[in-house]
């Protein structure tokens, strides 16, 4: 029978992970969350983006994702254009500030990486990272009751 030790184990990775990817933010000295830096990388790979696509790929409420836009534009980092397509909404696109922080922080995933998989194989790094996709596939095929 299973006990709760798998989901304490997957929510302290988590946890780690966010951490350890703060720490890292914080070390360049740029005073952002992980959340607004994702955001940065999405408004930069995908153009003609908006809060309502951010929101959807993200799975957060619109709300949420207009507060971080609100902050990031606030700090120079993002600025707000008409969308040709829909003059109901805006896009967001990057200022030369938010791209000298995407700059900056390039190499904070790798380096999370890497402590994180200190010791373990590349084979076992493979399956691990294999495996946290189909489990993310999997519960992405779920319907989720609150939202």
């Amino acid at each position: 029978m299973r006990t709760d030790s798998e989901i304490d184990a997957l929510f302290g990775l988590l946890r780690a992970v966010k951490r350890a990817y703060h720490a890292e933010i914080q070390r360049l000295g740029i005073d952002l969350a992980p959340m607004h830096l994702k955001v940065l990388r999405m408004v930069k790979h995908r153009s003609g983006c908006t809060a309502q696509d951010m929101a959807a790929a993200f799975g957060r409420d619109k709300a949420q994702i207009a507060r971080l836009v609100q902050s990031l534009l606030q700090m120079g980092y993002v600025r707000r254009v008409a969308n040709p397509n829909d003059g109901r909404s805006q896009l967001i696109e990057l200022d030369s500030a938010g791209e000298d922080v995407l700059t900056k922080t390039a190499s904070i995933h790798k380096r999370v990486v890497a402590l994180m998989t200190d010791g373990v194989g590349k084979k076992d790094q493979a399956a691990f990272f294999a495996t946290a996709r189909q489990f993310q596939e999997n519960l992405a095929r779920r319907p989720s009751r609150s939202r």
